[in-house]
């Protein structure tokens, strides 16, 4: 679901404050933390309690609220699991864009050096799925310009494939097994295992995990093609 960015805020605020509080939120709290009218802060809980992202608490009066009751709001389940993968998103993004710029400027020096697998063996070693996934593609190209390998047509796998999240799956397949023809395997026994590892990763990557993975290798790729 989309929400436009100031109903997103107020989602996310009442998730936050309810999560802090341990409980429903009066519009009044929200109106505060928001900087706005209650009326605003509470019109604005009943259009998000529509879209069943929000629901209504009834709750007696208290001496802060004077009062026959009054409403209280909190995030339901759908609510929530919007806030999470935005917060999942964002904290995806923010690690991959750490890693491009490790990962991008360590593949000039290998390329200059021509070393491939054997440069990144701490990399490829790593617990990071992130880290190791981006090895394993960071390395591969490394090896297909050593081998002379058309990467212009195994990059085409990045761009005509149905399902651009699994984009990078067929692309370590096809470099991997040009590669293999040419006798990787004498030089690196253990490249069986890491495909197998690679495969594992990705199909346990979540939707933007997948894309920030296939926007690297385009990256790197490209950085490849143009060097």
């Amino acid at each position: 679901m989309r929400l436009s960015p100031r109903r997103y805020a107020f989602l996310e605020t009442l998730f936050r404050l309810a999560r802090s509080g341990g409980g429903p939120v009066h519009y009044a709290d929200l109106a505060k933390e928001m900087g706005v009218s209650r009326w605003t802060a509470y019109d604005m809980m009943r259009e998000l309690a529509k879209d069943g992202l929000v629901a209504a608490v009834y709750a007696r009066s208290d001496p802060g609220y004077p009062g026959r009751s009054h409403v209280l709001f909190v995030t339901t389940e759908k609510g929530a699991r919007l806030i999470e993968s935005r917060m999942e998103a964002s904290s995806t993004a923010t690690e991959w864009s750490k890693l491009k710029h490790n990962m991008l400027s360590k593949f000039g020096v290998a390329l200059e050096q021509k070393k491939g697998f054997e440069f990144f063996r701490k990399e490829l070693a790593s617990n990071s799925p992130a880290l190791f996934c981006a090895a394993v593609v960071t390395a591969l190209i490394v090896e297909a310009r050593r081998a002379g390998l058309d990467l212009v047509l195994a990059g085409r796998l990045l761009s005509t494939g149905a399902d651009l999240e699994s984009a990078p799956l067929l692309f370590v397949g096809f470099v991997a097994g040009s590669l293999l023809v040419r006798g990787l395997t004498r030089k690196l026994p253990a490249i069986g295992s890491l495909l197998e590892r690679f495969a594992e990763e990705v199909r346990s990557f979540g939707g933007e995990e997948r894309q920030a993975l296939a926007g690297f290798t385009r990256e790197v790729l490209g950085k490849a093609t143009l060097s």
